[in-house]
């Protein structure tokens, strides 16, 4: 039986469903630690901690740690399904995902390292792969660390101690300043 647990609470999953991101209503990120997963096991709790979430069009939310992603059932307020990402789910993904986000043109990007990838809900499946800059995201640099789609209608990602934000009329990043200084008050930079 898997169990959210810890510092956050499922309404902080739930704030990740909203929002396709790991964040309070207010969009304030946590960057100091994310949702925790504890496993229960026979006798101890392991503790796993996601690094993307994304809201399917069925209701469920996908939280991906390593090389699998746990369902989350907001109705059944627990995670129904674990799987390989790419095996059991979420195909042409590779492991290890450092960030994802819902493009308004309906499908999820996610980022792993200098790559892109798109997800098309409809097909179940990776229908575009592209490196970040290049083939898209004019202005992003590689190895994301998180990303927010904040209530403004653009995206922010945050790199180190940076955050790009992304404008998706422009199609390109508007802004990039320090953490903490620039922008997003009372974060860790």
């Amino acid at each position: 039986m898997l169990l959210v647990m810890g510092l956050f609470s499922v309404q902080y999953v739930a704030a990740a469903n909203e929002s396709n991101c790991f964040a309070q209503d207010d969009c304030q990120l946590h960057t100091a630690a994310k949702t925790e997963l504890l496993i229960k096991g026979s006798n101890y709790y392991l503790g796993v901690v996601p690094s993307a979430a994304v809201s399917h069009p069925n209701g469920k939310t996908s939280l991906f740690v390593g090389d699998k992603y746990y369902r989350f059932d907001f109705g059944k307020n627990e995670v129904d399904k674990v799987g390989r990402i790419g095996t059991d789910g979420w195909r042409g993904l590779p492991a290890n995902i450092n960030a994802a986000v819902k493009h308004p043109n309906g499908k999820t990007y996610f980022f792993v390292g200098n790559k892109c990838y798109r997800f098309d809900f409809f097909q179940d499946q990776v229908d575009k792969v592209g490196i970040i800059g290049t083939d898209g995201w004019r202005g992003l640099p590689s190895n994301i660390n998180a990303a927010i789609k904040h209530p403004n209608g653009k995206t922010y990602f945050f790199v180190s101690n940076y955050y790009c934000r992304f404008d998706f009329r422009e199609d390109q990043v508007d802004k990039i300043g320090k953490t903490g200084i620039d922008g997003w008050r009372g974060l860790l930079n």
